[in-house]
């Protein structure tokens, strides 16, 4: 069953070295004390507007000892980072013990929320397969969470809360998420007979996609270096592509979610109005509003 996972193993491995294990496995943290009240308020009042749900999650978290203290080690970037325990079905939320609680932070926080929600409704869908499958093998793993980000800055923004530096942020979603697309739409116009060199091994275009397809229906077999690069940017280019849709229409992002974890399928999305055009419209609607000149 854990076969399927040993970069986490790895990181395990990080954390058991660590001189801060025992923070790590038995110290309780929450993000904020008694004098961040005001980030406290600024959540509880995005959440209460945007989704109720990530509220109870966000409170569950707390109430349940599952935020921790996180290791001062390099690969976490000092940002939160959630882990996902779908054999106990299960998560714990990692706080940089050098945090600081800023929009940058929130942001982040909210975004990883986002994980913890489709973890979590993901759970009441699929069975425990897919709950192991998905993080990593569904092109679709990041909407939620990149949604959420996007809607948590124009919240910001809407009610003059940190203008500035959200709008900063929201310049920098666009920013981050347009290179990954980008890097999406280099690959995929790479012609199918064309080599590529993927950790020294050289395959087709056509023979990684094969790959690609064959272990996403393999739970046993996994290629960290194979998949990394090339399928994460096209993850967060689809929450970058559909996060304006599905924030106007929450009717169309329900829909897709009672099908996000099935095999890839663009008419299943078309069926539910997710077009080019939409997405489009949407996109450039969204920015002609936070971006004028």
């Amino acid at each position: 069953m854990f076969s399927s996972f040993p970069s986490l193993f790895a990181i395990l491995d990080d954390y058991l070295e660590s001189d801060h294990y025992i923070d790590l496995f038995q110290t309780y943290q929450k993000p904020f004390d008694e004098k961040k009240g005001e980030d406290i308020d600024i959540l509880n009042q995005f959440f209460l507007e945007k989704d109720v749900v990530l509220k109870d999650i966000f409170e569950d978290l707390q109430r349940q000892g599952s935020i921790y203290l996180s290791p001062n080690v390099s690969f976490l970037e000092n940002r939160p980072m959630t882990f996902l325990n779908s054999v106990e079905n299960k998560v714990s939320l990692f706080i940089p013990p050098s945090a600081v609680c800023d929009v940058s932070f929130l942001v982040g926080l909210v975004h990883e929320l986002g994980h913890v929600r489709d973890f979590f409704d993901l759970s009441s869908r699929g069975t425990k397969k897919v709950l192991q499958m998905y993080p990593d093998k569904s092109i679709f793993t990041e909407v939620l969470s990149v949604e959420h980000e996007m809607d948590f800055c124009r919240f910001l923004i809407d009610n003059d809360i940190h203008k500035t530096a959200a709008q900063t942020r929201l310049a920098y979603f666009y920013d981050c998420y347009f290179d990954g697309l980008i890097d999406a739409v280099l690959h995929c116009s790479i012609p199918d007979d064309c080599h590529l060199l993927v950790d020294s091994d050289d395959f087709t275009r056509k023979e990684v996609a094969s790959l690609i397809e064959s272990e996403a229906n393999d739970l046993d077999s996994w290629d960290d270096t194979l998949i990394s690069d090339r399928f994460e940017s096209l993850q967060y280019s689809y929450g970058f592509l559909l996060a304006p849709l599905f924030s106007n229409h929450p009717q169309i992002r329900e829909q897709f979610l009672t099908f996000r974890h099935d095999s890839f399928d663009p008419l299943a999305l078309t069926s539910i109005g997710v077009t080019p055009e939409n997405v489009a419209q949407e996109a450039k609607a969204l920015m002609k509003t936070y971006f004028k000149s």
